[in-house]
């Protein structure tokens, strides 16, 4: 027994169609298959539908939205810290504010940097 394994994109309906005449022509595919092959005993072969592609892109859509809602609460964090007063001499600025106001920040040159395209 052969088990191939066939993608079909569209609505439900369409992919049952395509299944359907996939299994209605395979031994037809099968004769054909083991005169061109030259084999003495040519395997059945079953065709089953494989949804992996259309579960992988949900998966990657899922992940990608997981994304952007990070990206969005990080900048919304960042604006946020922005818009807060400044603190006081005696007390201890927050992590990200001094991200922004890093007073051992030297600007040097990058002479020896070299921009590759």
């Amino acid at each position: 027994v052969v088990k191939v394994y066939v993608s079909v994109f569209g609505d439900e309906r369409g992919k049952e169609i395509a299944i359907a005449g996939l299994k209605s022509k395979a031994k037809y595919i099968r004769s054909a298959l083991g005169r061109r092959m030259k084999l003495r005993l040519t395997p059945e072969i079953r065709f089953i539908e494989d949804d992996s592609i259309e579960r992988g892109s949900r998966v990657i859509a899922i992940l990608d939205k997981l994304k952007n809602e990070s990206q969005n609460a990080h900048v919304h964090d960042e604006i946020s810290d922005l818009d807060t007063p400044e603190q006081d001499e005696g007390s201890t600025p927050s992590k990200s504010a001094s991200v922004f106001q890093d007073k051992d920040w030297q600007e040097d040159e990058d002479d020896d940097v070299f921009y590759v395209k």
